[in-house]
């Protein structure tokens, strides 16, 4: 459960980055995003790298097949540490009665330019599948 919601915090962040194909190794896409995503589950904390390859609310556990799915959270995009961008949304109503995990995750990386570009995401309530 805890990698799904990874994936799910992945795919929020990665929102922020340019959309890329699917691919069947989305790690190994030209535009793939990698995000360190930690999410409270089981009473502690757990860590997954997710990675992403588009805009949407989904990613890839890359430890795992399992998938994370977001629906609500605080995305922001800081460029040369300077605040360029920021969203809340809430879909978490239309979750009513799925195992939700509370996250936050972040990327950062180098853009075309040469600019350190970061996304933060916080507050999230992320969807693991399959559970963990």
């Amino acid at each position: 459960m805890g990698r799904i919601i990874l994936v799910l915090l992945v795919a929020l962040l990665f929102g922020a980055v340019a959309a890329a194909p699917a691919a069947s190794d989305p790690a190994g896409t030209p535009t793939a995003t990698t995000f360190t995503i930690t999410c409270e589950l089981n009473g502690g904390q757990t860590t997954f790298q997710v990675v992403s390859t588009g805009f949407g609310f989904a990613g890839h556990d890359l430890d795992s097949t399992g998938v994370l799915v977001l629906f609500s959270g605080t995305r922001r995009i800081f460029v040369n540490g300077v605040l360029v961008d920021e969203f809340s949304f809430g879909a978490a109503t239309k979750a009513t009665g799925l195992p939700l995990s509370t996250c936050a995750a972040f990327a950062e990386f180098q853009n075309e330019q040469g600019q350190t570009v970061r996304i933060e995401l916080t507050d999230a309530k992320v969807l693991i599948a399959p559970p963990g």
